[in-house]
């Protein structure tokens, strides 16, 4: 698992590669807490801002207790779309 540091605090994510619609792609999912950490201020919508950039990078958020889980379980049942699970970025 992987961190982004927002604001002093250290947020995990997982960054996974999968196949959507056919094609191979890497994404990267983080915990619902970043994704409020971000929004706080709604600097998030504001292009240009650090907050708008770490967004841009993130696929994904989810539950805080689904990061740890599985990483075909939270592509299969956790994510927006339908996608097959290939590996784990570390």
């Amino acid at each position: 698992m992987n961190t982004i540091t927002f604001q002093g605090q250290e947020y995990p994510t997982r960054t996974f590669n999968v196949i959507i619609e056919g094609d191979e792609r890497e994404i990267t999912i983080a915990t619902d807490s970043l994704f409020d950490a971000l929004s706080a201020e709604d600097k998030i919508f504001d292009c240009g801002t650090t907050e708008r950039d770490i967004d841009n990078d993130i696929y994904f958020y989810v539950e805080d207790e689904v990061i740890g889980l599985d990483a075909a379980e939270i592509c299969q049942d956790y994510l927006d779309e339908p996608m097959q699970f290939i590996s784990e970025e570390f």
